[in-house]
């Protein structure tokens, strides 16, 4: 048996656990940004705040309140950003909340990886939902 016989085997078999590594850490990285957004949201729909968020502004203070007039609930989680015209690449995930008489309010949120909070990117009321 010659060396190339040896080491061929021992290259496959380390480029394929450094590949499955990467696709396990990153689908890791995303359960986590998913949880950390959903328990954003549910903190946002019981105490119009969370401590997961960086700053939040009036404007999406104001939008909250009104939105909580009615009871509400996090409607869904998107990991990555909206397309354009809203969306510009940068946000992590996308929170959306939606109260019994069906408005919605949408969230962009950026994960800042030194504070692990949360930046508000922008927010904005997408069509009424059935759902």
């Amino acid at each position: 048996m010659n060396k190339q016989q040896i080491i061929a085997p021992l290259v496959a078999m380390a480029i394929f656990a450094l590949g499955a590594g990467v696709i396990i850490k990153r689908n890791q990285s995303r359960s986590f940004l998913h949880m950390r957004a959903q328990i954003v949201g549910r903190e946002l729909v019981t105490t119009t705040n969370s401590a997961s968020i960086s700053s939040m502004g009036q404007g999406l203070r104001v939008q909250l309140e009104q939105l909580l007039a009615s009871p509400a609930t996090v409607d869904s989680v998107e990991l990555g950003d909206e397309p354009m015209p809203i969306g510009d690449g940068r946000a992590s995930v996308r929170v959306f909340l939606k109260n019994q008489d069906g408005v919605r309010l949408a969230i962009r949120l950026q994960l800042d990886p030194d504070s692990r909070a949360f930046r508000v990117l922008g927010f904005w009321r997408p069509a009424r939902s059935s759902r």
